[in-house]
């Protein structure tokens, strides 16, 4: 370029190069103004003005469209002052190479973006004993908990210590496993954030090998897995429970009598909920008796003991009509201390309805404070819900046999019960030759009590005299009812002298006081029939027609008396 002597710069000299970048247009701008050669871009002709005046020579790059070609690209320009006269203009073609630098740098900036916005921590590390990182995205601190810079060459904590302790050697076999077999690794664990929460994360990530096939460096993505994996273990938490409570309850609906339900319902709950300790109260009347316990040291000396309906806890179960969570027990001052309470921190109690109506409770101990949630309390006060049904069915099903069993009238057992019980008896007493004797008694004229005071008093009577009876027997007697004013009593290891002075006794305590009927009083006598097992005897229904024909003989000789059956 030249410097005219008015002040002007015009375009004086070019070489080869510039006239095949122009396509050989350039001679045709020989002479021309600077101003008029760049008329649509000023700034770079005021470029060539500027070098003159300061003499700095410069290095741009630019961008402008060729006034030769109309070809827009990318050139580094360089302008250099020679003279007061010259400057030399030094235009190089970089389109190709800024297209490329500018398109890298844009994919750059997106990574920068999605790194930023990821969800997680994407990162690059050595394959050392404690993964030093070369590089952790911004997603690293929410993950984490520690500042990105932190992590970097582990300079105040490496990622390794982050790892949860227990998985540390899970994931490091995992990852050298992976990398042994140049494969990718995918892995799920625990990590303990700089706040000592525990997340669980998955992390994918692969070695990178050279040419030569040696690990330089391991890159992955580690993400926040923990509202899904709490999700998945709640899941399958409520699976293991939901089957755990269909079990319980199948093995608790298999028990029909009352006692073994009792005794099964806390065994059943601990397949459903863990506990220390656990108690199954039942209400009765004013008092919450001990039916169940489980746990307990002297677990014996606990049932039967009952609790007044104005204990606290006890109470507010009832009356709120839901599960009540105690943290600690041993802080609350509603918790009374009893058998084995001092080792109770976590409580839970749980109360039992049927048909709307309160039946009892169950307390359910942990030596651990804060054991329980609302979760268990949900799933304990179902598992109370079907035990409460399973007790009532259990409780009719006990009142059924009761009244399959016995007498509805005198409560005694009835005459096909007995005779279940005498034959296990007999054979007993056959296979040991022990002793065995059956007294049959008959109320003597019974028949004119109901012809003068009507059935109801003869009723009366009948249920008068039997607990006369009853308490001059053993617990291992059995009594029952055989017939209308016939009774029975069948004597286990009493011979036949014995049985004779029972039989003696029962006539006297029978007629020795009146009877109290509604409006009047009056005095029975009775007769009795005793029989013993002999090693002749062949039969139960032998021995029972022994003391049958006994009884015959002591109506016969005018009643009111005993007779012994003798072999005539």
């Amino acid at each position: 370029m030249e410097k005219n002597a008015d002040g002007t710069i015009i375009l004086e000299h070019f070489n080869v190069a510039a006239e095949t970048m122009s396509n050989g247009k350039i001679e045709e701008k020989l002479g021309m103004d600077v101003r008029d050669f760049f008329k649509d871009r000023p700034e770079i002709a005021q470029r060539f003005y500027d070098c003159f005046e300061t003499g700095i020579n410069k290095r741009i790059e630019t961008h402008f469209k060729l006034t030769t070609t109309n070809d827009e690209k990318w050139f580094l320009a360089d302008y250099i002052k020679i003279s007061d006269e010259y400057l030399l203009n030094i235009t190089i073609d970089i389109n190709e190479q800024k297209i490329t630098e500018l398109a890298l740098q844009e994919n750059q900036r997106q990574l920068s973006t999605l790194f930023e916005n990821l969800p997680g921590m994407a990162y690059r590390c050595k394959n050392d004993p404690d993964w030093i990182m070369e590089f952790v995205s911004a997603g690293g601190e929410e993950l984490t908990g520690y500042p990105t810079e932190d992590l970097i060459e582990n300079r105040k904590i490496s990622y390794l210590k982050i790892i949860h302790p227990e998985d540390r050697q899970k994931v490091n076999d995992v990852v050298q496993k992976s990398l042994n077999q140049k494969d990718n690794f995918e892995i799920t664990y625990r990590i303990i954030t700089a706040d000592h929460q525990e997340k669980w994360v998955w992390e994918k990530g692969q070695g990178i090998f050279n040419d030569e096939g040696e690990l330089t460096v391991i890159e992955g993505f580690i993400s926040d897995v923990t509202e899904h994996i709490l999700t998945e273990q709640a899941a399958e938490k409520a699976k293991m429970q939901a089957q755990a409570l269909k079990q319980a309850l199948e093995d608790l609906s298999s028990q029909l009598e009352l006692s073994q339900v009792l005794r099964r319902i806390l065994v059943s709950l601990k397949t459903v909920l863990d506990f220390d300790s656990a108690t199954l109260f039942l209400k009765e009347q004013d008092r919450f008796k001990v039916v169940a316990a489980r746990g307990f040291d002297n677990t014996s000396r606990l049932i039967n003991k009952t609790f007044p309906a104005t204990d606290l806890l006890l109470r507010e179960i009832q009356t709120v009509n839901a599960p009540i969570i105690l943290e600690d027990a041993q802080n609350d001052p509603r918790f009374k201390q009893w058998e084995g309470s001092e080792y109770v921190r976590g409580w839970m109690g749980v109360p039992l309805f049927r048909h709307d109506e309160f039946i009892g409770l169950m307390t359910i101990d942990n030596h651990k404070p804060a054991a329980y949630t609302q979760e268990d309390a949900s799933l304990a006060l179902s598992f109370a819900n079907s035990a409460a049904i399973v007790i009532e069915n259990a409780r009719l099903f006990d009142q059924t046999q009761q009244m399959a069993l016995t007498d509805t009238l005198t409560g005694v057992y009835n005459r096909r019960y007995f005779y279940e019980l005498a034959l296990k008896e007999f054979a007993r007493s056959k296979r040991y030759q022990d002793p065995l004797s059956i007294i049959m008694i008959d109320i003597d004229h019974f028949k004119n009590v109901n012809d003068r005071y009507g059935h109801l008093a003869g009723d009366q009577v009948l249920m008068q005299f039997v607990q006369r009876i009853q308490n001059e027997l053993r617990a291992s007697d059995v009594l029952a009812r055989f017939g209308g004013e016939e009774f029975i009593i069948l004597l286990p290891e009493t011979n036949l002298g014995d049985a004779t002075q029972v039989a003696e006794r029962l006539r006297e305590v029978t007629s020795q006081y009146p009877f109290l009927l509604v409006t009047a009083q009056t005095f029975i006598t009775i007769s009795l029939g005793v029989s013993c097992f002999k090693f002749t005897t062949i039969s139960l229904d032998q021995l029972i027609d022994e003391s049958d024909k006994a009884l015959y003989e002591a109506k016969q000789f005018g009643r009111n008396r005993v007779r012994s059956w003798q072999q005539k």
